[in-house]
């Protein structure tokens, strides 16, 4: 059996470029109102940045999430994901899914703290990039 092991876990300087939705490419007068998610696995519910509006290439310089996150099999890590979801907040109708990408937890502990990706929709297309530091460091 595997040692548990805890970290320090802080997510930062989040910025998107180019996030483009469906609705925006059919509708000229469609504005990107973009939050972003980071869904850690066994956290439960996401860490959700605020919304900006219209801006298709937000920048959540004020925002952090901090955390500790612990497991009892450090193996794990090479198989659990961290997912990043852009979405498109609406007022008055349903939210739209922007596009996501997810990152395996073991590139995070072991580094780059950057990450400069580029998220896809449901059909696999380019919406946009996403850009957030990540530490994952790890305490005794």
């Amino acid at each position: 059996m595997s040692a548990p092991v805890a970290f320090k876990v802080i997510i930062s300087n989040v910025k998107c470029k180019g996030l483009t939705t469906s609705s925006a490419l059919n509708d000229p007068d469609a504005t990107i109102d973009a939050f972003i998610t980071f869904n850690w696995p066994g956290k439960g519910k996401p860490f959700k940045t605020q919304i900006i509006y219209d801006n298709p290439n937000p920048a959540y310089d004020e925002w952090a999430a901090e955390f500790f996150y612990s497991t009892q099999y450090p193996e794990h890590l090479k198989r659990r994901k961290l997912l990043v979801t852009a979405t498109d907040y609406n007022r008055w109708k349903p939210n739209e899914a922007i596009g996501n990408v997810d990152l395996i937890l073991a590139l995070i502990a072991s580094g780059p703290i950057g990450h400069h990706l580029t998220l896809t929709t449901a059909a696999g297309d380019a919406c946009g990039e996403v850009y957030f530091e990540v530490e994952m460091q790890e305490v005794m």
